[in-house]
């Protein structure tokens, strides 16, 4: 009953590939295949990230020109400049 069995251990020898049999050139094929496509995923990811920036910049320099054409400073200008009558700058009429 307590006789102590002797355990065979097998050696697989395996590569990077996950084969037993593949040569170098296997290896290569694989790992030039998986930097081609960790290479587009970083592509599509700049992309995006370029696209994002580029549409948040766009909406917050509208924000900011709305805001400028709507303070009074602009609205009083362009008011003098369409030529109110009434209105006179620096003791000079309007022609």
């Amino acid at each position: 009953m307590g006789k102590p069995q002797s355990k065979e251990e097998i050696i697989i020898a395996q590569n990077a590939a996950g084969s037993n049999a593949s040569s170098l050139e296997e290896i290569k094929t694989h790992l030039s295949t998986t930097n081609v496509i960790l290479t587009a995923m970083i592509i599509m990811f700049l992309f995006a990230g370029c696209l994002f920036m580029a549409k948040l910049y766009k909406s917050c320099h509208t924000k900011w020109i709305r805001r400028e054409l709507n303070s009074g400073h602009l609205r009083r200008s362009v008011y003098r400049r369409r030529g109110n009558p009434d209105h006179k700058e620096d003791g000079l009429e309007q022609v």
